[in-house]
């Protein structure tokens, strides 16, 4: 499942709102860093032909809403725009990535297609652009005050949009097949906002 630190949305959301909410409705923008990751069993066995590595994960921006219904309690929603990203290295010894379904066998079947030798050390960046639609129930502090806080808490709903793999620096695609990468992904995916 795709991770991302939405903590730092959920405060940026409860910043963003005007400090003299009280109740009504409050609209905004949102514009957050994230540091994501994708996680899953088949990457972790395919160690060491293929490692994660720490990439920063750009940005998250989009609209949101909160409606206060009086001084502690609100509800609201936000639709992002978010780029999930996942870097990898690793080294081909020539031959079948292994195990089939993990990251490399993806990396490997870029570079037969491309006309590209599958063997050596690679780089390759997994990026996943996502509509995120997290619906939350918020719990303030005291909001006539001229400091308060906030928690936020509820689902979130992802929408592939597109994706991006890059090998050795290079956008590949795959030529020769019926592969779609849209296709390698769940179109959609559910999470959790804190």
């Amino acid at each position: 499942m795709i991770r991302s630190l939405l903590i730092i949305a959920a405060l940026f959301f409860v910043f963003s709102s005007s400090s003299f909410a009280q109740s009504g409705l409050q609209l905004g923008l949102r514009f957050n860093p994230e540091f994501t990751g994708i996680a899953n069993s088949n990457d972790a066995n395919a160690s060491p032909e293929l490692e994660k590595t720490s990439h920063f994960g750009y940005l998250s921006f989009g609209i949101g809403a909160l409606y206060n219904i009086d001084r502690n309690i609100g509800v609201g929603v936000d639709i992002l725009f978010s780029r999930e990203v996942q870097a990898f290295t690793g080294t081909f010894a020539g031959g079948e990535a292994e195990p089939q379904d993990a990251y490399s066998a993806v990396i490997a079947t870029q570079l037969k297609q491309n006309s590209l030798p599958v063997k050596g050390e690679f780089e390759a960046l997994a990026e996943l652009n996502y509509i995120k639609v997290p619906i939350m129930f918020a719990w303030t502090t005291d909001n006539t005050e001229s400091i308060y806080f906030s928690v936020l808490v509820g689902p979130q709903f992802n929408f592939l949009h597109g994706i991006a793999q890059e090998v050795n620096g290079v956008d590949l695609e795959y030529p020769k097949s019926d592969i779609i990468p849209n296709n390698l992904y769940n179109s959609m995916t559910v999470g959790g906002v804190l």
